[in-house]
């Protein structure tokens, strides 16, 4: 341990509290990734199934908005963003549904049904 004098009734210890102060850092920052980790592989890590989109017209959906859905993973994905998933909307309807404010969004991979909603100015985005 080193100390510096800044004047003759003071001592001013600098080495060993930065040592402490790093040490304890350390030990946080292996903690807090261990703590990242687990929140990044156990947090709600809801995805729709492979080749689904989700297609809106306008905004994306918010909390309590209801939005079309076809498979467990597209009603999981749909509730993972808040929203009320309406599982098996009758496709006929759906893209005017989502055009008129009805539904917010439609979680789809059928070729179909997407292009029925890009017909009435809809858009869709891969998940």
């Amino acid at each position: 341990m080193s100390t510096d004098t800044t004047g003759p009734t003071r001592r001013v210890t600098t080495r060993r509290r930065a040592r402490m102060k790093q040490k304890r850092m350390q030990a946080n920052a292996w903690f807090a990734a261990a703590v990242l980790v687990a929140a990044t592989l156990s947090g709600p890590a809801a995805t729709a199934a492979d080749g689904e989109l989700l297609c809106t017209h306008g905004s994306s959906p918010e909390k309590g908005d209801s939005v079309a859905c076809y498979s467990d993973a597209g009603c999981r994905y749909a509730a993972s963003l808040g929203a009320d998933p309406v599982r098996g909307y009758a496709t006929d309807s759906a893209p005017f549904a989502l055009a008129r404010g009805k539904i917010t969004g439609i979680v789809t991979a059928s070729s179909g049904l997407i292009t029925q909603i890009k017909k009435v100015g809809g858009s869709c985005r891969r998940l």
